[in-house]
């Protein structure tokens, strides 16, 4: 909510104040043994309404397999921030409506990939550790 009440395009489209929406419209998904996050919740503003999507990991260095808490899944620093972005559906007078995606991922650069170096070319071509 934050990042949707600072971003230009959101409150061009939506109008201020945006609001969240109930919670019984938004979904909340945890797999991958805790380590994936996916979660989608409404917002609205005076000229429309959208969705904030969010998909994150959790670095498995951080995760804790003794059995983390579902206190722990709200730590944002523990988490890979994937994709974060608006869906906004403002009126029109000509048409029905227009459907628009925001990235909100402006703070959010994408998580470091270590490079391979377990891995070496064997005679044959193929990898062997």
């Amino acid at each position: 909510m934050e990042k949707a009440n600072k971003n230009q395009e959101i409150i061009n489209a939506l109008g201020e104040p945006i609001s969240r929406g109930p919670w019984y419209d938004a979904s909340l998904a945890v797999a991958h043994k805790r380590r994936t996050l996916s979660c989608t919740f409404p917002v609205s503003g005076p000229q429309g309404s959208g969705k904030i999507k969010l998909k994150a990991v959790r670095p498995e260095a951080v995760f804790d397999a003794s059995g983390s808490t579902w206190f722990s899944l709200s730590r944002y620093l523990d988490w890979d921030i994937l994709m974060l972005e608006a869906l906004v559906t403002v009126p029109e007078k000509d048409v029905e409506h227009r459907t628009f995606r925001v990235s909100l991922m402006e703070n959010y650069p994408p998580a470091a990939i270590p490079n391979c170096t377990a891995c070496v070319p064997g005679d044959s071509g193929e990898l062997k550790k």
